[in-house]
C-alpha cells in the first residue's frame, strides 16, 4: 500500500566518497551503473546467503530468501535429494546492512519464488508450491505442507514459479515448459492442456482459475498495476520478428500470448483470435524478476513504475507504464548494470524505507541457460540495496519509534494497492470480485464508455474491465450489450475486442447467440461463430459455418476456417462443398485461390481425399490450384496415404510439362507419405527420373532422392549425386542432406569405399550421419581406410563412441578396437574444459577479430552457422535465434557455445532422442508433438516424422543437435573473426 517515510536512511560511505561519477560504484567487484541521484550499498554477502534467489519480507521486517544448493543436475535427479534451503534474514541494528541469518526450512527443491503471507512462507519447488510455517516462535518452520501439486516436472524446471500476491488477496503462480496437467477449475471445468499458463487461488486453495494461457516456454513473475491489472514478464513470449523472444506482457483476463506452438491449439484453450502482443521486448534477456515500486522514497516519478530483473543482459530495468486504449505501453531504460560477467539479477524488491532491494544469484546457475556453459559455483552471489540521495535526506534512521518501524512493514506486505480515486481501479476491483450485484454497473459502464473508446483510454479500459466483470459472473443480459459493443469497436483495439469476445465465450449462452450467425455486420457473426465454437454442447453445425468459410470480411473467413480445422469429422461436408466451389466458372483468380486454400480442411474424409486426387489427376487444373492440393497432402500427416494420392503425386512428377514449383510440391509431398510397406514402384521410378535429369535443380535432386524408400538403392548416377554433394564447398543444407540420405538408403560395397574420401573432408555436423551409411559393414581392408580416413578428419573430436560403434558391429572385431583407440587418442578430457576454454581464450582474445571476416565466416559452407542460426530474416531455425546474441553473451560465453555445445541447451531448443519401431534412433530438436505423431529436427531444413504408433521411446538427449569440434575446423584467427561478429550482433539494441 502506499505510504510516505518521514526520513531516509543515512547513505553508505561508499556512495558518499566515490570520486568517479556520480552514477558509478565500484562495489563488490562490480562496476555498478545507476541514475543520477542513486547509490547502491551491499545488503547481504555471501557469508549469510551464499546462492539467494528471491525473496520475501515478513511484518517484522526479515527477510525470507530461497538459497541454492548450486547444483545443475537434471530436475529429477534434484528431486531425489533436494539441498537447497530458505533462510531468514535479520538487519539487527537498522543500518541497511542484515547480519543475522539462520534456516527457516531446508530439503527445497529448485527454489523459484518466495512469498511470506499471513504468516506462513510460500516456495515454489517445481513440480509443487509448498507452505512452511513456524507454529511454536522458534524460528524455524514446523509445518511442511504442499499448498499447490503441480503434476509434472521438465528437463529445465520451468514449471512453476510463485507464488504472487494479488491486489484481491488471491495468490497466483504461473506454470511453464509445455507439459500436460489435469486440473479443474472453480467452476469444474478441465484444465487438461499442455499450454502455459498464470494460475490463481484463494490462500486455502479455493477458487482455482486460469488468469492467462500461452505458448511461452516459462513465464515467470506478475506484478500488479495500480488499477489492478496484472503484468507478466516471461521468456520466449514472442519470436515474430528478428531480436525479439522475451518481455512484458499485459495479462489480461483471459489472453492467449506467446509464440505460436501445438499448446495453444488445443480446443481447451480458449482463444478470441491471434494470440495477444507482448507490450515490452527484451530480446534474449532471460527476463525473471517484476515488481512495482509504491514509495516514495525515489521521487513522485518514480511511483508505479515496473522494475525488471534481465539475468542475461546483467541488469535491472525500468518501465513507465503509459495508458494506450485498452492497454499500455512502456517507456523503457536501464536503472542499474554491472559489468561484471557474473552478475545474475533474479528479483528485486521494495523495503518498507522506499529502498530497493536487488538479488544476485551468482555464478552457478547454467540448466537451459543460454549464458553460462560451465557451471561457476565458486562466483557467489549476494543481495544489494538501491537508496535515492535527495536533497532533503537525512542522516537519522527513517522509522524514529518501533511502532514507526512495524506500521512500515505492515503495510508493505499487504496486498498492491489500488489507486485511490481512480474510476477504473475501483471497477478492477468489483471485476475481480465479480458479484451479480454489479452486473448493472458493468452493463452501464460498457454500454457509456464503447462510443468513446477509440478516442479515450479512459474510456476504453473502463470498457475492457467491464466487460471482464460481465464474463466472470456469467451475465447473460449483457449478450447483447457485448455483441454491438464488438461491431462498433471493429478490431483497431485488441486487447478490448479479446475482452468483449472472452466474456460471451465465459457468458455461454447459445441460445442467445445463435441468431447473430446471420447478423449483416460480419463481425457480429464471427463473436457468435468463435464464441459458439468453444461454448460446450452449442450445437454448432458445419451448415453454420461453411458460408463463412468464403466470406469477403477477413477476420469473418479467418475465423471459420479456424473452427473449421477444429472438426475433422466435418471433413465431409467441407469437401463437398469446396467441390462446388471449385466447379464454378465466375471465380475469379482471387477468389479461386480462397477456393483453394481451403482443400488442408478436407484431408481426413474418404471425399475430401478423393477430391484432392481428382485435382492432382486432371490435366485441366490449373498449376496453382494443383500445388495448392500437393501442399494439401504434405501437411496431410495422414498415417496411411490413399492408393490414390501416391499414384497422383508419381504422375505430376512424371509430366514433363509440369513447373519446377509443381514439381518441388510433388517432392514435398512425397517425403511427408508414409508409404506402404511394399513399397511404391511407379512414384519410386517417378523420384529416380528426377535424380537422373542434370538440368534440374541439385537441392530438387538431392529432395527426391530424401524421399526415396528406405530400402532403396542407389544407382550410379544417384551415388555421384549425393557424394558430389558432400564436397566441401557446397552449402550446408546440401551436405547434410546428402549425408542423411547415404545414411538411410542402401549403398553397395564399392560405394562405400568410393565414400572414403568424404569421411575426411566433411564438417561435424554432416559426419556422425554419413558413418551411418557404412552400416552394412565390409572387410578390413575397408575398416581401415575408414579408420585411416577418420584420423584425419578435422571433425573426429566431434566424435563420441556412440556416433561411430554401432556403424561398425559387421566389420571385423580389430576394426572396432582400433576405432575406440582411435577415439582414445583423440578425445578431450572433460576435466580440463576449463583449462582448455581459457587457453584458447588467450589466444584468440591477443588477436584482432574482424567483424566482416566473421560475418564471411558465419555464413560459409565451413562453419554453417547460418544453416542453424537466424541472423535478422536470414538463417536457420534449428538452433538459438543470434540476432542479438552480442548483448547477453560475452567472449567467453559465446566461445563456451562453440566449443562445448552439449555443456547447457536453451529452453525450446533441447535435443531429444527418440527410437522407432524398427529401432532406428534419431536425435534432434522437438519441433512438433501431438497425439499422433512427433517431429524432430534432425538437421538444417531436415525434419523426420515418427508416427505414435512407431514410437518406441522419447527421451530427453544429453547430446546437442549443434556439433562440437568447430575450433578444429577453424584457425585462431577465424575464430576471433567470427566471435567479433557474434559480438557485434545487436539488433534492436542503440
Amino acid at each position: 500500500m502506499p505510504f510516505r517515510l518521514p526520513l531516509l536512511r543515512a547513505l553508505p560511505p561508499l556512495a558518499a566518497s566515490v570520486a568517479l561519477s556520480a552514477a558509478d560504484f565500484p562495489l563488490n567487484g562490480h562496476q555498478f551503473t545507476l541514475p543520477h541521484g542513486f547509490s547502491i550499498e551491499l545488503a547481504a554477502g555471501p557469508n549469510l546467503v551464499a546462492r539467494p534467489v528471491s525473496a520475501s519480507f515478513d511484518p517484522e521486517g526479515r527477510l525470507y530468501v530461497t538459497e541454492s544448493s548450486g547444483s545443475n543436475l537434471p530436475p529429477s535427479e534434484q528431486l531425489k535429494d533436494p539441498r537447497s534451503r530458505l533462510l531468514r534474514l535479520e538487519d539487527t541494528n537498522g543500518d541497511g546492512r542484515f547480519d543475522r541469518t539462520s534456516v527457516f526450512a531446508d530439503r527445497i527443491m529448485f527454489p523459484q519464488g518466495c512469498l511470506w503471507h499471513n504468516g506462513s512462507v510460500y516456495v515454489a519447488g517445481p513440480p509443487s508450491i509448498w507452505r512452511f510455517t513456524d507454529t511454536n516462535g522458534d524460528g524455524v518452520a514446523d509445518r511442511r505442507e504442499e499448498w499447490y501439486q503441480g503434476q509434472v516436472l521438465t528437463g529445465c524446471a520451468n514449471d512453476v514459479h510463485g507464488p504472487y500476491l494479488g491486489p484481491e488477496g488471491m495468490l497466483y503462480w504461473t506454470k511453464g515448459a509445455f507439459a500436460r496437467l489435469d486440473l479443474q477449475d472453480h467452476r469444474g471445468r478441465p484444465i487438461r492442456d499442455r499450454a502455459a499458463h498464470i494460475f490463481r487461488a484463494h490462500p486455502d486453495g479455493s477458487g482455482l482459475e486460469v488468469v492467462l494461457s500461452g505458448g511461452m516456454d516459462n513465464p515467470v513473475q506478475v506484478a500488479f498495476t495500480s488499477e489492478g491489472e496484472p503484468i507478466l514478464i516471461s521468456t520466449f513470449i514472442d519470436l515474430s520478428q528478428p531480436g525479439r523472444r522475451d518481455g512484458l506482457a499485459h495479462a489480461v483476463y483471459g489472453g492467449v500470448f506467446g509464440k505460436a506452438n501445438d499448446a495453444v491449439e488445443e480446443p481447451v484453450v480458449l482463444r478470441t483470435g491471434d494470440l495477444l502482443p507482448a507490450m515490452t521486448h527484451f530480446g534474449p534477456a532471460a527476463a525473471c524478476a517484476l515488481t512495482r515500486y509504491e514509495g516514495d522514497a525515489f521521487g513522485p516519478a518514480y511511483r508505479d513504475n515496473l522494475f525488471a530483473t534481465l539475468f542475461n543482459l546483467r541488469k535491472v530495468t525500468r518501465h513507465v507504464l503509459q495508458p494506450h486504449g485498452s492497454t499500455y505501453t512502456t517507456e523503457d531504460s536501464d536503472f542499474l548494470t554491472s559489468n561484471h560477467p557474473d552478475f545474475r539479477p533474479t528479483d528485486v524488491l521494495q523495503d518498507a524505507d522506499g529502498s530497493l532491494l536487488v538479488v544476485d544469484t551468482g555464478g552457478w546457475y547454467k540448466l537451459c541457460c543460454p549464458s553460462s556453459q560451465l557451471a561457476k559455483s565458486d562466483v557467489l552471489g549476494a543481495i544489494y540495496r538501491i537508496r535515492a540521495h535527495r536533497p532533503d535526506a537525512s542522516p537519522e534512521l527513517p522509522f524514529p519509534t518501533p511502532s514507526d518501524r512495524a506500521a512500515a512493514f505492515a503495510r508493505l506486505v499487504q496486498p498492491p494497492s489500488f489507486a485511490p480515486n481512480s474510476e477504473i481501479a475501483a471497477l478492477k476491483r468489483l471485476a475481480l470480485r465479480a458479484q451479480p450485484d454489479d452486473a448493472p454497473r458493468f452493463r452501464q459502464t460498457l454500454a457509456r464508455e464503447i462510443p468513446r473508446a477509440t478516442a479515450s483510454s479512459d474510456a476504453a479500459r473502463l470498457a475492457r474491465v467491464a466487460a471482464e466483470g460481465l464474463g466472470r459472473m456469467g451475465d447473460r443480459n449483457a449478450v447483447p450489450i457485448l455483441i454491438e459493443a464488438i461491431t462498433r469497436l471493429g478490431t483497431a483495439d485488441r486487447f478490448l475486442e479479446h475482452s468483449l469476445l472472452y466474456a460471451l465465450i465465459e457468458i455461454a449462452d447459445a441460445p442467445a447467440l445463435r441468431p447473430f450467425l446471420n447478423a449483416a455486420n460480419p463481425l457480429a457473426q464471427r463473436a457468435a461463430l468463435l464464441s459458439l465454437e468453444q461454448i460446450p454442447a452449442s450445437g454448432l453445425l458445419p451448415s453454420d459455418v461453411l458460408p463463412a468459410l468464403v466470406a469477403a470480411s477477413d477476420p469473418l473467413r479467418i475465423t471459420a476456417r479456424w473452427v473449421a480445422r477444429r472438426h475433422p469429422e466435418w471433413s465431409p461436408q467441407l469437401a463437398a462443398f469446396v467441390d462446388r466451389e471449385l466447379d464454378r466458372t465466375d471465380l475469379d483468380p482471387a477468389e479461386r485461390e480462397r477456393r483453394t486454400s481451403l482443400l488442408p480442411l478436407v484431408v481426413s474424409s474418404p471425399e475430401g481425399q478423393r477430391l484432392i486426387a481428382g485435382l492432382l489427376a486432371d490435366d485441366r487444373v490449373l498449376p496453382a490450384t494443383r500445388g495448392a492440393a500437393l501442399h494439401a497432402v504434405a501437411n496431410a500427416r495422414l498415417k496411411e496415404p490413399p492408393a490414390s494420392w501416391i499414384e497422383a503425386i508419381a504422375s505430376a512428377l512424371h509430366h514433363s510439362d509440369s513447373p519446377d514449383t509443381v514439381r518441388q510440391a510433388a517432392v514435398h509431398a512425397a517425403r511427408s507419405l508414409t508409404l506402404p510397406r511394399e513399397g511404391a514402384p511407379r512414384l519410386t521410378e517417378a523420384l529416380r527420373s528426377l535424380v537422373r535429369h542434370p538440368a534440374l535443380p541439385v537441392s530438387l535432386r538431392l529432395d527426391a532422392l530424401a524421399a526415396l524408400p528406405p530400402a532403396a538403392t542407389l544407382g550410379e548416377t544417384e551415388f555421384a549425386v549425393l557424394n558430389n554433394s558432400l564436397a566441401p564447398d557446397r552449402p550446408a543444407t546440401e551436405r547434410l542432406a546428402a549425408a542423411t540420405a547415404l545414411a538411410r538408403l542402401g549403398t553397395s560395397a564399392e560405394q562405400r569405399n568410393l565414400l572414403i574420401p568424404a569421411v575426411a573432408q566433411v564438417g561435424p555436423l554432416e559426419l556422425p550421419r554419413l558413418l551411418a551409411a557404412f552400416a552394412p559393414g565390409g572387410d578390413l581392408l575397408l575398416g581401415r581406410s575408414l579408420l585411416t580416413a577418420l584420423s584425419n578428419s578435422k571433425a573426429l573430436r566431434s566424435l563420441r563412441p556412440e556416433d561411430l560403434q554401432p556403424h561398425l558391429a559387421r566389420f571385423p572385431d580389430a576394426i572396432r578396437l582400433e576405432a575406440e583407440t582411435l577415439l582414445t587418442t583423440h578425445r578431450f578430457d572433460a576435466s580440463e574444459d576449463s583449462l582448455r576454454l581459457d587457453t584458447l581464450l588467450a589466444e584468440i582474445q591477443s588477436l584482432a577479430g574482424d567483424i566482416r571476416r566473421g560475418q564471411a565466416i558465419f555464413n560459409s559452407p565451413q562453419a554453417a552457422c547460418a544453416a542453424c542460426h537466424r541472423l535478422g530474416y536470414l538463417g536457420g531455425d534449428l538452433g538459438p535465434d543470434l540476432t542479438s546474441i552480442g548483448t547477453v553473451r560475452t567472449d567467453r560465453d559465446l566461445l563456451e557455445a562453440v566449443l562445448f555445445p552439449s555443456a547447457s541447451f536453451v529452453r525450446s531448443y533441447e535435443p531429444w532422442l527418440a527410437v522407432d519401431a524398427r529401432g532406428e534412433m534419431h536425435s534432434g530438436v522437438l519441433r512438433r508433438e501431438t497425439a499422433d505423431e512427433i517431429v524432430l529436427g534432425i538437421g538444417p531444413g531436415a525434419d523426420v516424422r515418427i508416427p505414435r504408433s512407431e514410437l518406441a521411446e522419447l527421451t530427453p538427449s544429453p547430446v546437442s543437435t549443434m556439433p562440437s569440434g568447430l575450433d578444429e575446423q577453424l584457425t585462431r584467427q577465424e575464430l576471433a573473426d567470427l566471435l567479433a561478429f557474434l559480438k557485434n550482433t545487436r539488433w534492436g539494441v542503440n
